[in-house]
């Protein structure tokens, strides 16, 4: 086998054409480690994004006060109840 000169072989490796394809194919990896991690916690979603660490599902609506009217967050509903 011949030995190739170090700076042809550096020549080549560094060429512009080597350049745009290792681009390439290295936004094409991360695309789909991205899209990939994406599907896959829509799909099968941790529980942690559903509820709070105190059980509240995310996006509850307010609770009314049947007394005074007003609106109350179910987050202080809980803390007064649990005691915090």
């Amino acid at each position: 086998m011949e030995n190739i000169p170090q700076k042809k072989l550096t020549k080549f490796l560094f060429s512009k054409m080597n350049r745009l394809l290792l681009t390439r194919f290295f936004v094409a990896i991360i695309s789909i480690i991205s899209i990939s991690t994406l599907f896959f916690v829509y799909s099968y979603p941790p529980k942690s994004m559903s509820t709070t660490r105190d059980g509240i599902p995310h996006f509850t609506p307010n609770v009314i006060n049947p007394v005074t009217g007003e609106t109350i967050g179910i987050n202080f509903l809980v803390k007064h109840f649990k005691g915090g």
